[in-house]
């Protein structure tokens, strides 16, 4: 894991915000968000991190190497952490529309108390992710391998406990049924 500094800048409730990396060399990415539904932007111009518009060579609409922003709030802040699968992730949603129930819940708790909410919503929801078992492997038969994630239960603590300020979480499970085929 790798934190980097402190940056001293406003970020108003329910704005977008954007995050520029450089990575001097290739890198192998060891973390990926697969299921981002917003669309990411890679330039092969060299550091652009500075750049408030750079040459565009790739859109993409992962995730790559960003796990989380921390945002510094007023004592009286708290976080709600969603924690689930794929609809907490926010699959069935249109890409680039910020409609994952979770953020159409920190959108409603904005908009009952007139903009004034001190908190904060989380996803911590993962494509396919299970509670008890962690996704099957590539070599087991399964179809995205170990990129579904840790079971529920193993990353609980690092995606939920040791977040900053959380005071609530939402845990979201998916019943799986088996379909027969009418007859």
């Amino acid at each position: 894991m790798v934190v980097s500094d402190s940056v001293a800048l406003e970020a108003p409730a329910l704005s977008d915000m954007a995050v520029s990396l450089f990575l001097p060399e290739s890198t192998e990415v060891k973390t990926l968000h697969v299921l981002a539904l917003q669309t990411s932007y890679v330039s092969q111009a060299g550091d652009a991190t500075a750049n408030a518009k750079f040459p565009v060579a790739e859109k993409i609409h992962t995730w790559p190497f960003l796990t989380g922003v921390d945002v510094e709030a007023s004592a009286r802040g708290a976080a709600i952490v969603a924690f689930g699968s794929s609809l907490t992730d926010g699959d069935g949603t249109e890409s680039d529309s910020n409609g994952r129930w979770p953020d159409v819940l920190a959108q409603q708790l904005q908009k009952s108390s007139g903009g004034k909410a001190e908190l904060g919503v989380l996803n911590e929801g993962i494509i396919g992710n299970r509670l008890l078992n962690d996704s099957p492997m590539e070599a087991a038969g399964g179809r995205f391998g170990p990129v579904l994630g840790q079971a529920g239960l193993t990353r609980f603590d690092r995606d939920v406990l040791a977040q900053s300020g959380v005071k609530y979480v939402i845990v979201g499970l998916e019943l799986m049924t088996s379909r027969c085929p009418a007859r």
